[in-house]
Protein backbone atom coordinates (compact mmCIF):
# COMPACT_ATOMS: atom_id res chain seq x y z
CA UNK A 1 0.00 0.00 0.00
CA UNK A 2 1.54 3.30 -1.12
CA UNK A 3 1.11 6.43 0.97
CA UNK A 4 0.50 8.78 -1.96
CA UNK A 5 -3.28 8.26 -1.81
CA UNK A 6 -3.67 9.10 1.88
CA UNK A 7 -6.72 11.06 3.00
CA UNK A 8 -6.85 13.69 5.75
CA UNK A 9 -10.29 14.99 6.70
CA UNK A 10 -10.51 17.68 9.38
CA UNK A 11 -14.00 18.87 10.29
CA UNK A 12 -15.61 19.80 6.93
CA UNK A 13 -12.29 20.20 5.12
CA UNK A 14 -10.47 17.71 2.92
CA UNK A 15 -6.84 18.71 3.51
CA UNK A 16 -5.39 15.82 1.52
CA UNK A 17 -4.07 17.68 -1.53
CA UNK A 18 -2.06 20.07 0.67
CA UNK A 19 -0.53 17.45 2.98
CA UNK A 20 2.69 15.58 2.20
CA UNK A 21 3.24 13.71 5.46
CA UNK A 22 1.04 12.43 8.27
CA UNK A 23 2.00 10.60 11.45
CA UNK A 24 -0.27 9.18 14.16
CA UNK A 25 0.87 7.79 17.48
CA UNK A 26 -1.07 6.22 20.33
CA UNK A 27 -0.05 4.83 23.68
CA UNK A 28 -1.53 3.55 26.93
CA UNK A 29 -0.16 4.46 30.33
CA UNK A 30 0.84 1.55 32.56
CA UNK A 31 1.41 1.88 36.27
CA UNK A 32 3.93 -0.57 37.71
CA UNK A 33 2.23 -2.53 40.51
CA UNK A 34 5.04 -5.03 41.11
CA UNK A 35 5.72 -5.35 44.82
CA UNK A 36 8.16 -7.25 46.96
CA UNK A 37 8.04 -11.03 46.77
CA UNK A 38 6.40 -11.24 43.34
CA UNK A 39 4.88 -14.56 42.36
CA UNK A 40 6.94 -14.64 39.15
CA UNK A 41 10.00 -12.99 37.65
CA UNK A 42 7.79 -10.64 35.56
CA UNK A 43 6.31 -7.29 36.50
CA UNK A 44 2.60 -6.51 36.93
CA UNK A 45 0.88 -3.38 35.68
CA UNK A 46 -2.35 -1.41 36.10
CA UNK A 47 -3.77 0.11 32.91
CA UNK A 48 -4.06 3.91 32.92
CA UNK A 49 -5.18 6.53 30.42
CA UNK A 50 -4.87 6.27 26.65
CA UNK A 51 -3.34 9.12 24.69
CA UNK A 52 -2.55 9.94 21.09
CA UNK A 53 -1.16 12.57 18.76
CA UNK A 54 -1.31 13.58 15.11
CA UNK A 55 1.38 15.33 13.08
CA UNK A 56 0.73 16.92 9.67
CA UNK A 57 3.11 18.61 7.28
CA UNK A 58 2.65 20.02 3.81
CA UNK A 59 3.06 23.13 1.72
CA UNK A 60 1.78 26.61 2.51
CA UNK A 61 -1.23 27.78 0.51
CA UNK A 62 -3.77 30.60 0.82
CA UNK A 63 -6.52 28.57 -0.84
CA UNK A 64 -9.82 28.42 1.06
CA UNK A 65 -9.50 24.79 2.11
CA UNK A 66 -5.75 24.80 2.76
CA UNK A 67 -4.38 23.96 6.20
CA UNK A 68 -2.86 27.40 6.73
CA UNK A 69 -6.28 29.04 6.41
CA UNK A 70 -8.27 26.42 8.29
CA UNK A 71 -5.92 24.77 10.77
CA UNK A 72 -4.11 28.03 11.45
CA UNK A 73 -7.24 29.59 12.95
CA UNK A 74 -7.58 27.12 15.77
CA UNK A 75 -4.33 27.07 17.79
CA UNK A 76 -5.35 25.68 21.16
CA UNK A 77 -8.92 25.12 19.97
CA UNK A 78 -10.47 21.83 21.00
CA UNK A 79 -12.87 19.43 19.32
CA UNK A 80 -11.19 19.12 15.92
CA UNK A 81 -12.61 16.01 14.25
CA UNK A 82 -10.17 14.01 12.09
CA UNK A 83 -10.54 10.91 9.95
CA UNK A 84 -7.20 9.88 8.47
CA UNK A 85 -6.24 6.89 6.35
CA UNK A 86 -3.75 5.57 3.78
CA UNK A 87 -6.27 5.41 0.91
CA UNK A 88 -8.60 7.69 -1.06
CA UNK A 89 -11.58 6.70 1.14
CA UNK A 90 -13.32 5.47 -2.02
CA UNK A 91 -13.64 1.81 -0.96
CA UNK A 92 -15.92 0.59 1.80
CA UNK A 93 -13.88 -0.87 4.63
CA UNK A 94 -10.74 1.19 3.96
CA UNK A 95 -8.75 1.64 7.17
CA UNK A 96 -9.30 4.89 9.05
CA UNK A 97 -7.96 6.46 12.22
CA UNK A 98 -10.48 8.55 14.16
CA UNK A 99 -9.02 11.36 16.26
CA UNK A 100 -10.55 14.29 18.13
CA UNK A 101 -8.31 16.84 19.77
CA UNK A 102 -6.68 20.23 19.60
CA UNK A 103 -3.80 21.87 17.82
CA UNK A 104 -0.81 22.45 20.09
CA UNK A 105 1.81 23.87 17.72
CA UNK A 106 2.39 25.19 14.21
CA UNK A 107 5.57 25.87 12.26
CA UNK A 108 6.33 27.49 8.88
CA UNK A 109 9.61 27.00 7.06
CA UNK A 110 10.98 28.58 3.90
CA UNK A 111 14.27 28.52 2.04
CA UNK A 112 15.59 29.72 -1.28
CA UNK A 113 15.41 26.33 -3.00
CA UNK A 114 11.86 25.14 -2.31
CA UNK A 115 8.26 26.05 -1.60
CA UNK A 116 7.21 27.26 1.83
CA UNK A 117 6.13 24.37 4.07
CA UNK A 118 4.08 24.21 7.22
CA UNK A 119 3.64 21.61 9.94
CA UNK A 120 1.13 21.12 12.74
CA UNK A 121 0.94 19.06 15.92
CA UNK A 122 -2.33 17.91 17.50
CA UNK A 123 -2.95 16.21 20.82
CA UNK A 124 -5.84 13.77 21.01
CA UNK A 125 -8.37 14.35 23.78
CA UNK A 126 -9.30 10.68 23.81
CA UNK A 127 -8.11 7.33 22.48
CA UNK A 128 -7.29 7.05 18.77
CA UNK A 129 -10.00 4.99 17.06
CA UNK A 130 -8.80 2.19 14.77
CA UNK A 131 -11.73 1.89 12.38
CA UNK A 132 -12.90 1.79 8.79
CA UNK A 133 -14.73 3.79 6.15
CA UNK A 134 -18.47 3.02 6.27
CA UNK A 135 -19.54 5.67 3.73
CA UNK A 136 -17.02 6.41 1.00
CA UNK A 137 -16.07 10.01 0.25
CA UNK A 138 -18.21 10.99 -2.73
CA UNK A 139 -21.27 12.91 -3.89
CA UNK A 140 -24.58 11.48 -2.66
CA UNK A 141 -28.04 12.35 -3.95
CA UNK A 142 -30.21 9.43 -2.84
CA UNK A 143 -31.17 7.44 0.26
CA UNK A 144 -29.49 4.05 0.73
CA UNK A 145 -28.72 1.25 3.12
CA UNK A 146 -24.95 0.88 3.08
CA UNK A 147 -23.23 -2.46 2.69
CA UNK A 148 -22.43 -4.00 6.07
CA UNK A 149 -18.88 -4.75 7.17
CA UNK A 150 -18.40 -8.08 8.91
CA UNK A 151 -16.16 -7.77 11.97
CA UNK A 152 -16.08 -11.53 12.48
CA UNK A 153 -17.50 -11.23 16.00
CA UNK A 154 -19.42 -8.88 18.24
CA UNK A 155 -17.56 -6.54 20.62
CA UNK A 156 -18.49 -5.10 23.98
CA UNK A 157 -16.60 -1.80 24.21
CA UNK A 158 -18.94 0.54 22.35
CA UNK A 159 -17.94 2.57 19.31
CA UNK A 160 -17.32 6.04 17.90
CA UNK A 161 -18.28 7.52 14.52
CA UNK A 162 -17.20 10.55 12.51
CA UNK A 163 -19.06 12.25 9.69
CA UNK A 164 -17.48 14.83 7.37
CA UNK A 165 -19.51 16.75 4.77
CA UNK A 166 -17.04 18.58 2.53
CA UNK A 167 -18.99 19.80 -0.53
CA UNK A 168 -22.61 20.92 -0.88
CA UNK A 169 -24.39 21.39 -4.20
CA UNK A 170 -27.93 22.75 -4.16
CA UNK A 171 -29.99 22.33 -0.98
CA UNK A 172 -29.57 18.75 0.24
CA UNK A 173 -29.99 17.19 3.68
CA UNK A 174 -28.50 13.95 4.97
CA UNK A 175 -29.64 11.93 7.97
CA UNK A 176 -26.92 9.36 8.64
CA UNK A 177 -27.10 6.43 11.06
CA UNK A 178 -24.73 3.69 12.19
CA UNK A 179 -26.51 0.35 12.57
CA UNK A 180 -25.46 -3.09 13.75
CA UNK A 181 -26.73 -6.63 13.23
CA UNK A 182 -26.08 -10.13 14.50
CA UNK A 183 -26.76 -11.80 11.15
CA UNK A 184 -26.23 -9.12 8.47
CA UNK A 185 -29.94 -9.03 7.75
CA UNK A 186 -31.84 -7.37 10.61
CA UNK A 187 -30.31 -4.06 11.72
CA UNK A 188 -30.84 -1.68 14.65
CA UNK A 189 -29.50 1.86 15.07
CA UNK A 190 -26.66 2.33 17.56
CA UNK A 191 -25.56 5.85 16.65
CA UNK A 192 -27.41 8.81 15.06
CA UNK A 193 -25.63 11.82 13.58
CA UNK A 194 -27.29 15.23 13.63
CA UNK A 195 -28.92 16.02 10.26
CA UNK A 196 -26.52 17.76 7.88
CA UNK A 197 -27.78 20.57 5.62
CA UNK A 198 -24.42 22.30 5.13
CA UNK A 199 -20.73 21.45 5.15
CA UNK A 200 -19.75 20.27 8.61
CA UNK A 201 -18.64 17.40 10.80
CA UNK A 202 -19.57 15.59 13.97
CA UNK A 203 -18.23 12.96 16.35
CA UNK A 204 -20.74 10.68 18.04
CA UNK A 205 -20.20 7.83 20.47
CA UNK A 206 -22.32 4.93 21.67
CA UNK A 207 -22.78 4.38 25.37
CA UNK A 208 -19.54 3.34 27.07
CA UNK A 209 -19.24 -0.43 27.04
CA UNK A 210 -22.22 -0.90 24.74
CA UNK A 211 -22.37 -4.10 22.72
CA UNK A 212 -21.70 -3.69 18.99
CA UNK A 213 -22.83 -6.71 17.02
CA UNK A 214 -20.86 -8.49 14.31
CA UNK A 215 -22.12 -6.55 11.27
CA UNK A 216 -22.12 -2.74 11.02
CA UNK A 217 -23.34 -0.44 8.25
CA UNK A 218 -24.15 3.22 7.55
CA UNK A 219 -27.73 4.05 6.55
CA UNK A 220 -28.61 7.41 4.97
CA UNK A 221 -31.78 9.31 4.20
CA UNK A 222 -31.41 12.00 1.55
CA UNK A 223 -33.69 15.02 1.36
CA UNK A 224 -33.94 18.23 -0.61
CA UNK A 225 -32.18 18.67 -3.94
CA UNK A 226 -28.66 18.62 -5.29
CA UNK A 227 -25.96 16.49 -3.68
CA UNK A 228 -23.69 16.25 -0.66
CA UNK A 229 -20.13 14.95 -0.69
CA UNK A 230 -19.49 13.28 2.66
CA UNK A 231 -17.79 10.36 4.36
CA UNK A 232 -18.48 8.35 7.51
CA UNK A 233 -15.92 6.44 9.56
CA UNK A 234 -16.58 4.20 12.56
CA UNK A 235 -14.35 2.45 15.08
CA UNK A 236 -15.15 -0.13 17.72
CA UNK A 237 -13.70 0.86 21.08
Amino acid sequence: MHGKNSTVLMNQYNLSTYITSVSISTEAELGDTTGFQPTSDGRTFEAGLNSGSLSLSGFLSAADGAPDKRVGQVLGGSGLVFSVGPTLFTTLGDPARLIVGQKTSANDESDRESVVTDSYEFTASGPVGFGHVYKTLGATSASADGTAINNGAATAGGGVGHIHATVITGSPTIDSLIQDSADGSTFATILTFTQLAAAGSERKSTATGAAVRQYVREKRTFGGSGSMTYAVTFART
